[in-house]
């Protein structure tokens, strides 16, 4: 079982229904999304850049986490940050839109109700 599977799986479920020329089209429609949601640009397509890119905001939210004196909400909005931008490497370059898809949905903050979120 895979984290999208454990996490949505009403999504998962409709997700594996798709062909899978589709479910990359979603993956990368929500990665698209999320990007925007944390207010990040849509990225040139350079799968090492992109690398770099998630490592750089991952540890930034990883720093803010250990700070005593990070401004409240600030760890979220970087995890956010993060994801969104893993998200889209995933979506470009990965081999899961599943998995692409999960981390999308952590960058729209993990929403509760993630098919009315993904509009699919």
């Amino acid at each position: 079982m895979n984290r999208l599977e454990q996490q949505w799986p009403d999504v998962h479920s409709r997700l594996t229904k798709l062909p899978t020329a589709q479910q990359y089209e979603v993956a990368l429609r929500a990665a698209t999304e999320s990007l925007h949601a944390v207010g990040l640009p849509v990225p040139a397509d350079d799968e090492a850049a992109l690398e770099r890119k998630v490592d750089h905001l991952d540890n930034i939210a990883w720093a803010i986490q250990e700070t005593t004196d990070a401004q409240p909400g600030a760890y979220d909005h970087a995890f956010r940050m993060a994801r969104a931008m893993n998200s889209y490497l995933l979506a470009r370059f990965g081999d899961s839109p599943a998995d692409a898809l999960y981390e999308a949905l952590h960058g729209l903050g993990a929403p509760t109700d993630a098919k009315s979120a993904l509009r699919f």
